[in-house]
């Protein structure tokens, strides 16, 4: 089966959006220009754990994307999450969908290979799919923050948080006041063209304290920079997104927000070729992406207890077109990859809310999903293509409890999951009937119990550290023929076992703030895709499998370090090295193709990064930034099987530079000349072992532009 893999890591991000450590990011916070004072200006507040809790005082390893700093940035949530310690991002060819790897564990590939190991929410909305490990690229203006929670979160948030999530969280409607933001860019690519931005907010009250909508919308249209023999800058990409949310709060007990989220993606090539940027196809070979997410979050306080129900509704469909006669060879094979998902969850929680020696939580999950896979190769061993459905209906029931000792400077908390999942897998006939038989229909059911056990200690309130051990899950599915090839058997859940060291806070004032964990991962039933081969009317053809492998472990260690030496002048360094390696030989057929101690697929083993930032006062009220940063992931391999014969291709290591320079006016105009990408990175993130290898991605030139922005 052809499955498309390709996909790049975008590495480049705004370099005045920052990955925040809990402390860095109230030493940034704390000074907003030249004038501030040195006093803390507020607390980050997060809610990671199911209520709110001062970052500081959260027992996991997790950053912050703030708010304010992603309104200035000049690209997604994608691009800044690469900057968080320990985390990597792949984008498949074009905009619009994202894979994530969390201290060097991911998905073995992006489409039907398994969910994703890394949790990905739109606020209380999960959007993850039964059997593909994508996640959207969210538009990252008007956003209140993004949540990265590192190591296994099983236990709170489920099946497909085996080592991490990603929380997403937007601005509530203000049910009092108007809020009008508008933001617009202009820039140049290099070996590309113009691109062009604009992006809009508004707040509305519409009854005076009781309800408000917020209406998010954005265009972005970004000019391509690869060419084709008939098409220069074949690969533009086109992004349109509107975010409605509806805030009703009846009485000061009760609230009720409803959120739209509606995403339009398209591109008219993919983002692979050569390191002078051409790729020798005929053929554009366009992709598209859509989305429609509804969520309907309702919150009540009663006597000591909240209780939250979330209910969400995802409407997913993603279109690839791939040119096979440039890659192997094999004429006239265009290759049609579609991919459908309808996820509905329906979740509750209960959260005590009284001060007290104890703290609780207690929920429950319903989750009904089912993914639509058809691909379709012209003239080619079966023209009407593979098609199948996976279907899932689970439930979980989760809860943790924390006691708090010795004058709450001990906490000590347990938690336990329970999940369910029963799962559908049905070939459809490749016949073109109206209403073709199903060949294969598997039904199996998997379940899993995931546990949490904190020891917490706050030494002062301005320094903590923490042990922890976790484990974090995914579920199986059935893994069905392909090609009239008999089928492989189920694929069943694999399990993630973290143990943890962590300590986080600040000394000299706030003028110094830290971050830092060391872990071991014991992974074991790795779900791991292989290619192997079959014979088809007495031609030879590659397909993927999918299978529980080797394990793997390792230790890993991470840090984020914040100096704020003087008023306005901020910088920051983070660090994160992944030791996780297989346990044992893997073999497909009679080839080795994992030998014991080699790194997973897409699996850095280091990330690095640093940033500057100065706020200083030019007068009569004008304010101007000039900020920097540089980010480094090192070199990714992608291993298979091609004829037989295992082969391994590394990646690139990848350096990235952003600048930019911002002047703020009294009235609330800013101006912002920026560049991403500075020092032009060409390399790939990500190489195949494939015949052609024109066919590795590519991340964005050089991009220069100028960003203005406007707000009441």
């Amino acid at each position: 089966m052809g499955t498309i893999k390709s996909f790049a890591s975008v590495l480049a991000a705004s370099a005045s959006t920052v990955a925040i450590s809990p402390a860095i990011a109230q030493a940034q916070s704390a000074q907003a220009s030249a004038d501030a004072s040195d006093e803390r200006s507020g607390e980050i507040v997060v809610t990671a754990q199911r209520r709110e809790q001062r970052l500081q005082d959260v027992p996991i390893s997790i950053s912050v994307l703030k708010g304010e700093d992603l309104d200035r940035s000049t690209q997604g949530v994608e691009e800044a999450l690469s900057r968080v310690p320990g985390v990597s991002t792949f984008t498949f060819e074009s905009g619009g969908n994202t894979q994530f790897t969390v201290r060097g564990v991911t998905a073995a590939s992006a489409f039907i290979a398994g969910s994703s190991p890394i949790g990905y929410y739109l606020d209380s909305s999960p959007f993850g799919l039964v059997r593909s490990a994508i996640a959207p690229d969210a538009n990252a203006f008007d956003l209140e923050r993004v949540e990265v929670l590192r190591g296994p979160q099983g236990t709170l948030y489920g099946a497909s948080s085996a080592n991490g999530v990603v929380r997403v969280l937007t601005k509530d409607p203000n049910l009092s006041d108007i809020e009008v933001k508008l933001r617009a860019a202009a820039s140049h690519t290099t070996d590309g063209g113009e691109n062009y931005r604009g992006d809009a907010a508004f707040n509305l009250p519409i009854v005076d304290g009781k309800l408000a909508v917020r209406v998010v919308g954005s265009i972005e249209d970004w000019d391509g920079w690869i060419d084709r023999p008939n098409h220069k800058d074949a690969n533009n990409d086109e992004t349109r997104t509107l975010r409605v949310k509806i805030r009703a709060q009846p009485d000061e007990r009760l609230t009720i927000d409803a959120l739209t989220w509606i995403s339009r993606n398209k591109s008219d090539a993919r983002w692979t070729g050569t390191e002078q940027r051409t790729h020798p196809s005929l053929v554009d070979e366009p992709q598209s992406t859509k989305y429609n997410l509804y969520g309907l979050t309702i919150n009540y306080e009663f006597p000591g207890v909240n209780l939250k129900s979330s209910t969400s509704y995802l409407d997913y469909f993603t279109k690839a077109n791939a040119d096979y006669a440039a890659q192997f060879g094999i004429a006239d094979t265009l290759l049609l990859t579609e991919l459908g998902s309808k996820v509905f969850t329906q979740e509750l929680n209960l959260t005590s809310t009284s001060k007290g020696p104890w703290r609780w939580s207690l929920g429950g999950i319903y989750r009904d999903g089912k993914d639509n896979f058809h691909q379709f190769r012209r003239q080619y061993i079966n023209p009407n293509g593979n098609r199948f459905t996976d279907s899932s209906k689970s439930y979980a029931i989760f809860g943790e409890i924390t006691r708090l000792l010795f004058d709450d400077k001990i906490e000590v908390t347990g938690g336990l999951r329970y999940f369910k999942d029963n799962v559908v897998t049905q070939e459809i006939s490749r016949t073109s009937t109206p209403n073709p038989p199903f060949l294969i229909r598997e039904t199996p059911s998997f379940d899993k119990f995931s546990p949490r056990v904190v020891l917490t200690w706050h030494a002062t309130d301005k320094v903590m550290a923490y042990a922890s051990y976790s484990e974090g899950f995914r579920s199986g599915f059935p893994q069905g023929p392909y090609l009239n090839v008999p089928g492989f058997p189920s694929v069943g859940p694999d399990n993630l076992k973290n143990y943890e060291l962590g300590t986080k806070g600040e000394f000299l004032d706030g003028h110094v703030n830290f971050d830092a964990a060391v872990y071991y991962i014991d992974w074991t039933g790795i779900q791991q895709q292989i290619l192997t081969q079959t014979t088809s009317g007495g031609v030879i053809v590659n397909f993927n499998a999918t299978v529980n492998g080797a394990a793997a472990s390792g230790f890993g260690a991470e840090f984020a370090l914040g100096f704020r030496p003087a008023r306005g002048l901020n910088f920051g360094v983070n660090f994160s090295w992944s030791g996780l390696t297989l346990d044992s030989d893997v073999v497909s057929g009679t080839s080795l193709l994992f030998k014991k101690g080699d790194r997973l697929v897409n699996s850095p083993k280091y990330t690095a990064g640093a940033t500057a930032d100065y706020a200083f006062s030019l007068g009569n009220g004008y304010e101007g930034r000039l900020s920097g940063s540089v980010n480094y992931v090192s070199q990714r391999e992608f291993r298979g099987l091609i004829n037989g014969v295992s082969g391994v291709a590394q990646g690139d290591k990848i350096t990235t530079s952003q600048v930019s320079f911002s002047v703020k006016s009294p009235d609330r105009w800013t101006i912002t000349a920026f560049a991403d990408n500075l020092n032009d990175e060409k390399g790939s993130p990500v190489a195949f072992v494939v015949p052609n290898p024109v066919y590795f991605s590519r991340i964005r030139p050089r991009t220069v532009g100028l960003q203005v922005g406007y707000s009441f």
